[in-house]
């Protein structure tokens, strides 16, 4: 995902540069991880939901970028406190979803009114499901592999449920955003996209 990361960054930064005679832009980024609950840089942080806004990460702290170089610099960050593990499979296996977003700000004058336009880009890296079997883990790496797949599950059952309903199969349907932190984090999403 690092690599993904940088090259949306960096065509973005590339892009704003270009705009010669365009509003003002403004970048700003956080990094979080969902590892049974949520974290930011090893800060555990909750999901709470606003009565307009909808839910949102409480706590959760948003840093300016002035430029590709703190941008990389910060999924440079997020990546090392990435929480990984050794399993049977793999040196250093995901033990957490990592949720990189972008915020860009345009601002502008518009017959003397300031304007912005607020566009979000989040680039979410799942953990891999696995076999406990063949992952060969126990104790604690087995609760996580457990989590982590219960996490991947209830994510497809959201999906599912939300493509079926768009497509008119079924009218009425009780999706469970709540039964993952990362699907209810990422409920508003959803409902703009319905």
């Amino acid at each position: 995902m690092k690599s993904t990361m940088r090259r949306l960054t960096t065509y973005l930064v590339k892009r704003r540069c270009r705009l010669v005679l365009a509003p003002r832009m403004q970048m700003s980024l956080s990094y979080l991880q969902c590892f049974v609950a949520l974290f930011c840089f090893n800060v555990q942080l909750r999901v709470r939901e606003h009565p307009v806004l909808g839910p949102y990460v409480e706590g959760l702290n948003q840093y300016v970028a002035s430029s590709n170089n703190d941008i990389q610099k910060w999924i440079e960050v997020g990546t090392r406190v990435r929480a990984t593990a050794a399993t049977g499979m793999n040196d250093r296996s995901s033990r957490s979803h990592s949720v990189f977003t972008l915020v860009l700000t345009q601002t502008q004058m518009i017959e003397g009114h300031e304007t912005s336009k607020v566009s979000k880009i989040n680039l979410i890296d799942l953990a891999g499901s696995e076999r406990s079997s063949k992952a060969q883990t126990s104790g604690d790496r087995l609760r996580e592999g457990a989590n982590i797949n219960r996490s991947l599950h209830t994510l497809g059952k959201v999906i599912s449920l939300l493509s079926e309903s768009s497509i008119g199969r079924r009218k009425r349907i009780f999706v469970p955003y709540r039964d993952s932190v990362l699907t209810w984090y990422f409920i508003s999403y959803a409902y703009a996209h319905e």
